[in-house]
């Protein structure tokens, strides 16, 4: 995936280049390069949908910032261990805060990674604790459970987005 944004029914669309670091690793200039092209995408979307006063932001990549859900002081307590936002996402993690606070209508985020079907509100500003509720994440499926997901996009509507899992009966129970 490169990065790629369009616009459609005033709703602005945005795919991110990024691609996760393996646990324990360090950032390469190559991956510094990536985050940093695909952070200045991100700020591009964010100042496109506020020039036409778009209803919804959907962005679009690979990497999953969280790998867990939940709340962030709930995970300290189960595994004071693990990270609550991957450590070669922080700066992305940072922007989308920074972005999402100036842009008040729905963003979606739409992630593969885990492949663990999901729909969730995963970002929190790390210096005040606070929720950012109008930013929501989906995770998509993936090998074993080869499904796909339905967005219907509606700048008519209040929220925007509407995420619906959508089965394949022929897939149930593959390996």
């Amino acid at each position: 995936m490169e990065n790629v944004r369009w616009t459609h029914n005033g709703i602005v669309f945005a795919t991110l280049h990024l691609v996760a670091l393996n646990p324990g690793s360090s950032e390469t200039p190559r991956d510094a390069k990536r985050m940093n092209a695909a952070l200045a995408w991100a700020r591009q979307a964010f100042q496109e949908a506020e020039e036409i006063d778009a209803a919804g932001i959907f962005l679009a990549t690979q990497v999953d910032p969280w790998i867990f859900s939940g709340l962030p002081g709930l995970l300290k307590l189960i595994c004071p261990a693990c990270p609550i936002i991957r450590p070669s996402m922080m700066r992305l993690h940072t922007e989308l805060v920074d972005l999402s606070k100036q842009f008040d209508r729905p963003i979606i985020l739409a992630v593969g990674d885990t492949h663990v079907y999901r729909v969730d509100k995963p970002l929190y500003d790390l210096a005040s604790g606070q929720l950012v509720e109008h930013f929501s994440r989906v995770e998509v499926f993936g090998h074993p459970n080869v499904h796909w997901v339905r967005v219907k996009a509606d700048p008519a509507t209040e929220e925007v987005f509407e995420i619906h899992q959508q089965l394949i009966r022929e897939n149930f129970g593959q390996p």
